[in-house]
């Protein structure tokens, strides 16, 4: 009698073992609003639901991976990651090792996870309809990169100006000024407008108190003057991106004479912080190194440059531009050559700026 209640009691064991684990072919998973095509039914144990691992996860977008030895699984999405053992109740999550209600299983050669739990681990929601039979994983958007900004390339107008120096009613002398205004979206546009305009009144100004004087005295000593008497001032823009601008100017003056003289200079801006640049913002002791390429052509040459005096010639700040990728050293006239030698300049390439 005793070994029949024993055995009875030991069939209705497995009997409700079996009542607690059962396929649900009815239970319909859907992932971001789509509808999951599983290759094994759902299995729901004690109220959780197992499915297969690799068609929800990788619906879901995450990486699965198996370790066959260690019989582990292991899934990672948006830079989280969750793993677990089969058979065993833990799980490794971002936020530390959390207790399954149902561990991982191996059902008819498919590894089944607790879909919830894992889903939850990964940053997920789920939801389940118990009209509907159904579970629904929805995955936390990711949001979409910004396209950067694309930053037009920057343009000009030119702003042009005269100047009239007159005593009394006749005019002396004239200025004329041609500079750029630059427009773009780069942070030092409006100082750098603001300082070449500046830039070109000093010129102005400069050519007003000198030869502009000079020119209203002739004509008070009863002498007349040429209306050719004039300067002009001429801001041409030889490099132009988002982060350099460089102009090379140059004041052609006549006062009269066999020809006119030419001052050249040079001006360059970072076009992010507006500042003024350095020649040494380009190149290493470049004012030195253009001095050095410079009495190299001489020695090469020295015929032709035979004002070079080496212990007084030296390039400043205003005697350089850039222009493609090299950086351009002036050297004004006569400081080296004859009036027929014309403006001189010594290039070298920077290797891309």
């Amino acid at each position: 009698m005793k070994k029949k209640l024993a055995l009875i009691m030991a069939v209705a064991s497995v009997m409700a073992m079996q009542s607690s684990v059962y396929a649900q072919d009815d239970v319909t998973v859907i992932v971001n609003g789509d509808t999951v095509e599983l290759d094994q039914p759902p299995v729901i144990e004690n109220g959780r639901t197992l499915v297969p691992f690799r068609g929800v996860l990788e619906k879901m977008g995450a990486e699965v991976g198996w370790d066959n030895e260690a019989r582990k699984v292991t899934c990672t999405l948006d830079g989280k990651e969750v793993s677990l053992v089969i058979d065993s109740d833990k799980m490794q999550t971002p936020s530390g090792e959390l207790t399954l209600d149902v561990p991982a299983k191996i059902i008819n050669s498919r590894t089944m996870v607790p879909i919830r739990a894992i889903s939850e681990g990964l940053g997920a929601v789920v939801a389940w309809d118990a009209d509907t039979r159904t579970v629904t994983v929805t995955t936390p958007e990711t949001p979409e990169e910004e396209a950067p900004v694309q930053q037009l390339e920057p343009t000009y107008t030119l702003e042009e100006s005269t100047t009239e120096i007159k005593q009394d009613d006749t005019v002396a002398y004239t200025i004329n000024v041609s500079y750029p205004v630059i427009d773009g979206d780069a942070a030092g546009i409006d100082a750098i407008n603001a300082a070449i305009a500046s830039d070109a009144k000093a010129r102005v100004d400069a050519y007003t108190a000198s030869e502009g004087e000079s020119a209203k005295e002739f004509i008070s000593s009863g002498q007349e003057s040429s209306s050719e008497w004039s300067c002009d001032i001429d801001y041409e823009i030889k490099y132009l991106d988002n982060t350099i601008v460089s102009m090379y100017i140059t004041e052609l003056n006549y006062m009269g004479g066999a020809h006119p003289t030419t001052i050249p200079r040079g001006l360059t801006f970072n076009m992010e912080t507006g500042e003024r640049m350095s020649a040494d913002d380009f190149m290493e002791n470049a004012l030195q190194e253009g001095k050095a390429g410079v009495k190299a052509m001489v020695e090469a040459d020295p015929e032709s440059y035979p004002f070079y005096d080496d212990s007084t010639f030296e390039f400043t700040e205003d005697e350089w531009y850039i222009e493609n990728t090299q950086i351009v050293f002036i050297v004004p006239q006569y400081e080296i050559a004859p009036y027929a030698a014309g403006i001189i300049e010594y290039r070298t390439d920077l290797g891309g700026i």
